[in-house]
């Protein structure tokens, strides 16, 4: 089983039963890209937050079944509350520095990332419970929970400044809440 989930705000995935779990809470209200990379060769299972790996585990074995892959729930009916932009599967685990690329632009680069997409969900061209795969593959999903279409919150803009604010305290070794310790 695949699962990308928050319980009580720590953002948490499962992959064949092992799990990582990140070791602060996510503060709701403010935009944040989310995801979970497997590494099969290393067997390593990785969360990401805003482009940076913030917690993994190892010795994860390949997920092998035909289970279904559950986002933004666990198998255990936890719904997340607030709103998803956009879910991309690859065919690879990309790179640090694809991730950082990915979670400031939708733009998915070359045709060669291109063809390691396997399932894009832009979460703008559903309607009902359909969630439209945006690749050739036509992997559509369905969504539970009354979830509710809405349009995009994404600032661009303020998500640039924010990411550039906190790029610039960490070259000079501060914290963003001053404690030397910074919160997700």
């Amino acid at each position: 089983m695949l699962c990308l989930y928050l319980e009580n705000n720590f953002l948490q995935g499962v992959l064949s039963g092992k799990q990582v779990t990140s070791s602060e809470q996510l503060i709701g209200g403010e935009w944040n890209h989310v995801g979970l990379r497997f590494e099969a060769m290393e067997a390593v299972l990785s969360l990401i937050l805003n482009g940076a790996v913030i917690a993994t585990t190892r010795n994860v074995q390949t997920y092998q079944g035909t289970d279904k892959m559950y986002l933004a729930r666990n198998n255990k009916l936890h719904f997340f509350k607030g709103r998803v932009e956009e879910l991309r599967f690859w065919s690879l685990a990309q790179s640090d520095s694809d991730i950082a690329r990915y979670h400031v632009t939708s733009s998915l680069g070359g045709a060669q990332t291109r063809e390691q997409l396997q399932v894009h969900f832009d979460m703008n061209t559903g309607l009902g419970q359909t969630l439209y795969d945006q690749t050739q593959n036509g992997l559509n999903g369905l969504l539970y929970g009354g979830p509710k279409w809405t349009g995009s919150s994404l600032n661009v803009a303020a998500l640039e400044e924010r990411n550039l604010k906190r790029r610039r305290r960490v070259a000079v070794g501060q914290s963003e809440n001053g404690n030397g310790k910074d919160e997700l």
